[in-house]
């Protein structure tokens, strides 16, 4: 039997402040992820109504509205070139972590540890 474990859900106050999301269960690599969808919208101090759509995985939270801010190209190809790289040793600084952390050696005891 296959069972997908799913939600859904939407409401709005008073103050017109609205929300509504779904998601789902998604199996990513062995692990159980939850998957989301969805907006929320306000009235803000200006009077506008700001609505933000946005989605939410196994890679993180990611919103879209015209009004949030973007990310904005370098202008000059060694400006590019520098955030490349640090970005390239960045991830090579994560993947050592990463595979530290799955090893199995064991540092010996601090001499003296345990006595009094």
């Amino acid at each position: 039997m296959d069972l997908t474990l799913s939600f859904k859900y939407a409401f709005e106050t008073e103050d017109d402040t609205s929300q509504s999301a779904e998601g789902s269960l998604r199996n990513v690599d062995g692990v159980d992820v939850v998957v989301m969808e969805g907006s929320y919208s306000y009235v803000g101090v200006d009077g506008n109504t700001w609505t933000v759509d946005w989605y939410a995985d196994e890679t993180g939270f990611h919103p879209s509205a015209p009004f949030l801010p973007k990310s904005v190209e370098p202008i000059h190809p060694e400006i590019k070139a520098a955030v490349e790289a640090q970005l390239r040793f960045a991830a090579e600084e994560d993947a050592a972590a990463a595979a530290s952390s799955r090893s199995e050696s064991y540092a010996a005891p601090l001499a003296g540890y345990g006595s009094y």
